[in-house]
């Protein structure tokens, strides 16, 4: 209902996708969003995903990832075989999953141990100027058991940690924070 696939991979089907209920993207496939696109997630609405992310957004017209200031989203969980971009993108207004609903391949989000707005579980990320925004889950961005490279990107009015690392590995360059409620970056087992 909200993308087009074009042999494996999914565009958005229009500039700018609401999606109000849990979705889930099956293995071998491929997400791919442009410049001033924009993924609405309303009513805690979750996206679980199997399959890596390209999110090439610019300067002057970066992807937005986000729920409204009265109706708050909840988040992206990413597992894939395959590297994931995230480059130019606004993240705000999300909360995290509610972890006792179901994903539509009904699998509970908590079976998942889901904890952050965006989440990069057993995979390879890179992120660059990412803008990230109110957000109220408990991390703005969760890195689990995978490898990642984060540069000149933002955290804002967090409701509580910003960036969480859980066994992970990589490097971050130049990031910056404001007004987070508890930790700006946590390492748990992490290098």
């Amino acid at each position: 209902n909200y993308f087009v696939k074009k042999n494996n991979f999914l565009y958005p089907k229009s500039d700018e996708i609401i999606i109000d209920t849990n979705l889930y993207i099956p293995k071998n496939l491929k997400v791919i969003v442009g410049p001033n696109q924009i993924i609405r997630l309303i009513n805690n609405a979750f996206i679980f995903s199997d399959s890596s992310w390209i999110l090439k957004g610019t300067k002057k017209d970066p992807i937005l990832i986000s729920g409204y200031k009265d109706n708050f989203g909840g988040g992206i969980f990413i597992s894939s075989i395959k590297k994931n971009i995230f480059k130019n993108v606004k993240l705000q207004y999300l909360k995290g999953p509610n972890i006792n609903s179901k994903t539509n391949n009904q699998n509970s989000l908590n079976d998942y141990r889901i904890y952050g707005a965006l989440n990069f579980f057993k995979t390879d990320v890179e992120i660059s100027n990412l803008y990230a925004s109110d957000i109220l889950s408990e991390d703005a961005l969760n890195v689990i058991k995978s490898s990642f490279y984060i540069e000149d990107s933002y955290f804002l009015n967090i409701g509580s940690d910003a960036i969480d690392f859980d066994f992970s590995d990589g490097k971050i360059n130049n990031i910056y924070f404001k007004n987070i409620l508890n930790d700006a970056l946590d390492f748990s087992g992490s290098k």
